[in-house]
């Protein structure tokens, strides 16, 4: 039986160093649309091996669990004209692409009065390929655009923890969370828990209660039971990969729970999270805080020995 941490990976969708000016061509245009949305594709595929074994081909024909495209964030950037009295066309469409997104609750959308002469506001649209798909909102990929500062940020990580935590955070309406099957190697399952890192007769137990759990569950689906439901009857410790995207602002509010948990596992997310080093925009303040609070706690407790004095027994 095989016991593993718990691990947090920061997920970067690939974004594109090529920039656009007013000499760019159609062609130029083009050519950095179809990588973009081609780096979109490629962050939905490899989100989903984290946790599926269809193709993400298949899961689209089948119309069945689009919720892994949910990880695919897709930027926007529209600039919208001063209407022309003869000509209202374009200004109505491009209006009313920017209204759809102001109406979706999965969407973002920023605008922006524009300095230039021939442009009266510029909106930056945060959304995800779901949002694209359901909607058959193809044609708004005309104005797919590299992320910018303007844009709402969305942040993606991929996650190793137990089921525990998955069913937890799958709970979480406001994040984009897509979770695994039941971690199975060689015939045995894999717990992923730090509960029992100090009580080694706890973890023996633990372990012991898996196999006999995985015994039970190999009974289930001989008999014909479906491996979701024979699942069912496995320890909460047993390891699920995650997929978790959300906006800046919602992850920011989850760790913000973090003072109300008491599950060791799920502070253990949640911090390795907030300290991912290559994500210091999201969460460099949340970090100043807790160390902040762990300071004065420090402190807290060394006024407190010293006020109680030593309290050892003198021989």
């Amino acid at each position: 039986m095989r016991i593993v941490d718990p691990e947090v990976k920061l997920i970067k969708q690939i974004d594109l160093s090529s920039k656009l000016d007013k000499d760019s061509t159609i062609e130029d245009i083009s050519k950095i649309q179809n990588e973009l949305f081609q780096n979109i594709l490629n962050h939905i595929e490899y989100c989903n091996k984290i946790c599926r074994d269809i193709s993400v081909e298949e899961t689209i024909k089948n119309s069945n669990n689009l919720d892994i495209l949910e990880h695919g964030t897709v930027y926007l950037t529209i600039p919208v004209s001063k209407p022309d009295p003869e000509n209202t066309e374009d200004y109505m469409r491009r209006m009313k692409i920017v209204n759809f997104y102001q109406h979706n609750p999965e969407s973002v959308v920023k605008g922006f009065k524009s300095d230039e002469d021939d442009v009266l506001y510029v909106y930056f649209i945060t959304t995800n390929y779901r949002i694209i798909i359901e909607n058959n909102r193809h044609t708004d990929l005309v104005f797919l655009f590299n992320n910018s500062e303007y844009h709402a940020q969305r942040f993606t990580y991929g996650i190793v923890t137990n089921k525990y935590i998955a069913h937890k955070l799958l709970k979480n309406k406001y994040l984009s969370v897509t979770i695994s099957d039941p971690v199975i190697v060689n015939n045995e399952i894999v717990l992923s828990s730090h509960s029992f890192d100090d009580n080694p007769v706890a973890k023996n137990s633990m372990i012991n209660l898996a196999k006999e759990s995985y015994k039970l569950y190999e009974s289930l689906v001989d008999s014909g039971v479906s491996k979701e439901i024979s699942s069912k009857v496995l320890p909460d410790t047993v390891q699920m990969n995650i997929v978790l995207s959300g906006f800046k602002e919602d992850f920011e509010n989850l760790f913000k729970t973090i003072e109300l948990e008491s599950d060791v596992d799920y502070t253990d997310i949640l911090h390795m999270m907030m300290y991912d080093s290559d994500n210091s925009e999201i969460n460099e303040e949340l970090v100043n805080e807790v160390v902040e609070e762990n300071i004065e706690e420090s402190r807290k407790m060394e006024e407190g020995a010293t006020t109680e004095g030593d309290s050892s027994i003198s021989e």
